[in-house]
């Protein structure tokens, strides 16, 4: 092989490469965002503490580095790409400097406590991607209807290309979220590959489990989405901080769109994939 033949080939490989690692998410743009965090001290144990506080101070800058990712955005996307397993972007941390950090008796997330609180100011180093090539998990996700008439019975169909875990969340009109899946009426979340499951199942409906639609609370018509996301692993506590949903007797305001956001984007895209779906529920005429 002559010199020119064997400098062409030599080229090509390292544009592959980098052609490879830019389509991975390793090859992004930096950027830092600030974020805050904290934990109580169990015991003595303020290591654990420190930890806990530092994590959640990552996903706060997280969180800020997705200030533009909307539910409106995560649609749009969804849709324009013709139902993507990935919408949501893989946020990746490259570091953390802590700026401040302390430990005090005090409050934590607005609750006044004795018990010491570890807290920490930081920020983040943190990247974007919307591709990676590994990823190729695909869910589908169906509803028996697009409109519901206010306390209609509701039934959802999910399945995925891969054996995997999922979660299946309501997002309100006023980007409040809920939990439909794990729940305590059905903690089983594992789906396998094609497998087809449907929600409630006529053997959970035979046992006095329903999924109902309801208005806003003023008692005029609403829009919701639901969100499913599937899991390769246990990366995510799916059921963090939020109200169950199976009856519909819910507020939504113990965790918002933009903290699920933040909780999913940390996750590699090759180990997740997603589906959104929106239906309208009028009130009963």
């Amino acid at each position: 092989m002559n010199p020119k033949t064997l400098l062409a080939v030599v080229l090509c490989f390292v544009l592959l490469i980098l052609a490879w690692n830019h389509g991975s998410g390793y090859a992004c743009e930096t950027n830092w965002f600030k974020g805050e965090g904290a934990a109580f001290v169990v015991g003595d144990d303020r290591a654990k503490a420190r930890d806990t506080a530092v994590k959640a101070a990552g996903l706060a800058a997280v969180s800020q580095s997705l200030e533009q990712w909307t539910l409106d955005t995560l649609l749009a996307g969804f849709h324009l790409n013709g139902g993507a397993s990935n919408t949501i972007p893989f946020v990746k941390i490259e570091t953390i400097d802590i700026l401040e950090e302390n430990m005090t008796n005090g409050s934590k997330d607005g609750e006044t406590t004795k018990q010491p609180v570890y807290t920490v100011k930081a920020k983040a180093a943190v990247c974007q991607t919307v591709s990676d090539p590994e990823a190729n998990m695909k869910l589908s996700l169906s509803l028996d209807k697009s409109v519901y008439a206010d306390g209609e019975e509701m039934r959802l169909q999910i399945r995925s290309s891969h054996d995997c875990r999922i979660a299946v969340y309501i997002i309100t009109e006023d980007l409040g979220v809920a939990r439909l899946i794990p729940s305590r009426l059905k903690n089983d979340n594992a789906l396998r590959t094609n497998e087809m499951i449907v929600f409630p199942s006529k053997d959970e409906m035979a046992k006095g489990i329903r999924l109902r639609a309801h208005v806003a609370a003023e008692g005029k018509s609403t829009t919701e989405t639901i969100f499913a996301l599937a899991l390769f692993q246990e990366q995510m506590e799916a059921g963090t901080n939020m109200d169950e949903a199976i009856f519909g007797l819910y507020d939504g305001q113990t965790a918002s769109l933009k903290d699920l956001i933040a909780r999913v984007a940390v996750i590699p895209l090759k180990h997740r994939s997603e589906y959104f779906i929106r239906y309208a529920i009028r009130p009963k005429s």
